[in-house]
């Protein structure tokens, strides 16, 4: 076997944010620890209206690297509070440059050189690059379409070549690492999150940061060390976000499958399906449903959804209702149902080829766009609106000078007075608030 290639990693699990080998930062200022499936995670972004940084050790003064520039390995699981500005996330990004991880100092020129991998102003590209005596070298850069509170692993491989990974995909490729901060600039150390000032801040919650070296390589073409953990991934944070922990972000209620052990018999196949299924009528607490999930593949999360009517030629064209994640030979229960006839079914764990997360039935169903804007429906089911209404997302029901889509963006409510962070910039001709 291959010597071990991890270095050290950061869950975050802490508010003294130490390492998970222990080591403790240099300093930090204005995070946010905030909860995730896995415990807590940090939270960076104060809109760059005042400096938040999170700063580590190159080297700690044991001697133990941390951070190898010139030839390692970056893994990052990421989620921002902003959307790309493009046609498809009608987003403004994060405003500035948004740094991931970096080390020494670029507005000075960096004569003594500079590592950063960052996304720029509008959220559209995430770039790899090396300054040194006002030269920059863009070793690998690949576009982005990213929603806001979507989740997104970085990975990236950098040597004699860069291999940039997005998603659990290869984005690009590149050439060698040409400059590489010098020994008298690491006392600095290097930041999570944003520059060495403390701005141009990603704006967003950091899940989980590794550091590795090249001897990751090897798991790249067997294991496929960077694209196995993406669908794992994605699965705990979907999970967690709408079905087990709830969340400030979360666009649903929470799901409401329960888990009542599993059939003594499993059976795998091609096809999953729901069988031994019963309901029951309870006065005034409307229905129980209990099923049994068979076939498919065993461990794989199915998405299962409900809907008390059939609309259109197929069932994406209803208004879903996600109830949870259930597994192979498990068997559910769902309860407050309606009483009057009710349709379920089970989703595919397959995730969708757009990088957003999502697996396809949760997109063809409860995630899906309707009003030509790129915004959820389940945000609108959130806010008590039909999502199916002709123009939805051009509306602005409470005269704010704002459509429902860019709400959406903003995370104003489209009934109430919009709030004032909307506003913090006065229209012309108008008072400022509306």
């Amino acid at each position: 076997m291959p010597p071990d290639f991890w270095l050290d990693s950061y869950s975050f699990l802490k508010t003294n944010w130490a390492s998970d080998l222990g080591y403790l930062p240099i300093s930090y200022t204005n995070l946010v620890s905030v909860s995730d499936w896995g415990g807590n995670a940090l939270l960076l972004d104060r809109t760059n209206l005042v400096p938040a940084y999170l700063r580590y050790r190159i080297e700690e003064t044991n001697g133990y690297l941390n951070f190898d520039l010139g030839a390692g390995a970056l893994y990052a699981l990421v989620v921002p509070d902003w959307a790309s500005s493009n046609t498809t996330q009608h987003g403004h990004g994060p405003g500035s440059d948004a740094y991931i991880l970096a080390a020494g100092d670029w507005s000075t020129g960096s004569p003594n050189g500079f590592w950063g991998i960052y996304i720029n102003s509008g959220g559209t590209n995430i770039y790899f690059t090396g300054v040194s005596n006002s030269v920059v070298t863009n070793y690998v850069s690949a576009p982005i379409s990213w929603g806001s509170n979507s989740i997104h692993l970085i990975s990236l491989l950098y040597s004699t070549n860069t291999l940039l990974f997005l998603d659990g995909k290869l984005a690009a490729t590149g050439g060698p690492v040409k400059f590489v901060p010098n020994t008298n600039t690491w006392t600095n150390g290097f930041y999570v999150g944003s520059d060495d000032l403390g701005y141009e801040q990603f704006r967003g919650t950091f899940l989980y940061v590794e550091l590795d070296t090249t001897n990751v390589e090897p798991y790249l073409g067997g294991t496929n060390y960077y694209n196995d953990d993406w669908s794992y991934m994605t699965n705990g944070y979907y999970t967690w976000l709408d079905g087990g922990g709830g969340s400030g972000d979360d666009l649903l209620s929470g799901g409401s499958l329960n888990h009542n052990g599993s059939s003594g018999e499993c059976i795998f196949s091609n096809a999953v399906y729901l069988t031994n299924m019963t309901s029951t009528n309870i006065p005034g607490q409307g229905a129980t449903f209990t099923f049994t999930i068979e076939g498919g593949s065993s461990g794989a999360a199915y998405d299962v959804f409900s809907v008390v009517s059939l609309v259109g030629p197929t069932p994406g064209n209803a208004v879903w209702t996600w109830l949870g994640q259930g597994t192979n030979c498990g068997i559910y229960s769902v309860t407050n149902q309606p009483e009057a006839q009710t349709y379920y079914i089970l989703g595919t764990p397959l995730l969708a080829s757009d990088g957003s997360g999502l697996t396809v039935a949760w997109e063809r169903l409860v995630g899906k766009s309707s009003d030509g804007y790129g915004t959820p429906n389940a945000w609108y089911l959130a806010q008590g609106l039909d999502p199916q209404t002709p123009g939805i997302g051009s509306e602005d029901l409470n005269g704010s000078g704002l459509p429902n889509w860019e709400k959406y963006l903003y995370g104003a409510n489209p009934e109430a007075t919009a709030t004032f962070a909307i506003w913090v910039s006065q229209p012309s001709g108008t008072s400022g608030i509306p």
